[in-house]
């Protein structure tokens, strides 16, 4: 203890839930992006994803997942797509088209 202050403690727990949400964003990002093309044939040029994850109580969780179509995909129905990221994610999800 007499080696490492105390409030260094705190801020190496806030470095270290900052990069394992980072990380677990990523990783989220990823599954997002293989799930838009296996199950709504959407491939990964077809969308961004971006997904927020915090770190809180020794817990990563998914705060919000935000999937953004291209033009091509104007027609393509949002709401089966934010019904699945919410219910498989327990977070809210927004599905937008991007402007051409």
């Amino acid at each position: 203890e007499a080696l490492i202050p105390s409030d260094m403690e705190t801020d190496y727990e806030a470095v270290f839930g900052d990069n394992l949400a980072a990380i677990g964003s990523d990783e989220v990002e990823a599954w997002v992006l293989q799930a838009m093309e296996t199950r709504f044939g959407i491939p990964a040029e077809g969308c961004t994803v971006r997904v927020a994850c915090s770190y809180g109580e020794e817990t990563l969780t998914v705060t919000e997942v935000r999937i953004s179509l291209t033009p091509a995909y104007l027609l393509h129905d949002p709401h089966p797509i934010e019904a699945y990221f919410t219910e498989q994610l327990d977070c809210p999800c927004s599905v937008t088209v991007a402007a051409p």
